[in-house]
């Protein structure tokens, strides 16, 4: 469980975090608030440390590999992986929303969405004349 940026207590779920963004937040099951990670944190660098054990994981897991000449020391990989993006997850912080605001959210991602569909199916048929 994470902390609500509106109570201040654990009531954000695992899941509910990792899937939260502004246009689908969390709902505290604790205060009933909704909160979300914002975009800027989800995507690239969102911490140095979780990313530089990221990186090493995966120079340790290829140079295992090299040394050892089993394909088992990749396992490794997955393993650091996956266990820096939940030290990340859990570094990430999370916002405050209304619900109004949501909705908006989830209006625009819809509109760029269509955009994006419409724009590549012109492309498609321009590229198929």
């Amino acid at each position: 469980m994470f902390i609500c940026p509106s109570c201040n207590k654990k009531g954000i779920g695992f899941w509910s975090k990792l899937w939260s963004g502004s246009d689908s937040p969390s709902k505290c099951k604790l205060c009933g608030e909704l909160s979300f990670v914002h975009s800027k944190y989800r995507f690239g660098f969102q911490s140095g440390w979780p990313t530089l054990g990221k990186i090493l994981g995966t120079a340790l897991s290829i140079f295992l590999l090299y040394q050892t000449n089993s394909i088992f020391s990749l396992f490794l990989f997955p393993v650091i992986w996956l266990a820096c993006s939940f030290w990340e997850l859990s570094s990430l912080p999370m916002r405050s929303i209304t619900e109004e605001n949501a909705a908006v959210a989830k209006k625009s991602g819809n509109i760029f969405i269509v955009g994006l569909v419409i724009i590549l199916g012109l492309a498609w048929v321009v590229t198929s004349l």
